[in-house]
């Protein structure tokens, strides 16, 4: 068995990820029991804990940062899914919006005790 494992550098933006695919297509020739776990796009983590602090600090900036942060997920997104761009982009609509309803709810109670931290950190994986 093969495991690989990519970070958020290797997974930057859709010209990382095209050469992922083509590692772990390479892999997979050599040995079709290869398993790929990925972390989340680059910088993403970073942007999820200043969305949190921002909302938990009542700062609207938070808006603009999760908007361009779901922003820049769609457009890679679009540029390296193409048999299932529908399925993709509906998940993608899920995903986003139970975060923008846990943001919200940080903004709301201007607090972001650590297991929600932990929860916004984990749609980092996901997206």
């Amino acid at each position: 068995m093969n495991v690989m494992k990519f970070g958020g550098t290797s997974l930057a933006d859709a010209r990382c990820i095209h050469l992922v695919s083509e590692l772990v297509a390479a892999a997979i020739t050599h040995d079709p029991h290869t398993v790929v776990v990925v972390s989340a796009l680059g910088d993403t983590t970073d942007d999820l804990l200043q969305i949190s602090d921002y909302a938990a600090q009542r700062d609207e900036r938070y808006a603009d940062l999760l908007d361009s942060l779901e922003t820049r997920h769609r457009d890679i997104a679009a540029a390296v899914i193409s048999p299932h761009r529908d399925s993709a982009h509906d998940q993608l609509e899920i995903w986003f919006k139970n975060l923008h309803d846990v943001i919200h709810g940080i903004f709301l109670v201007r607090e972001c005790s650590p297991r929600t931290r932990d929860y916004v950190l984990s749609f980092g994986e996901r997206l």
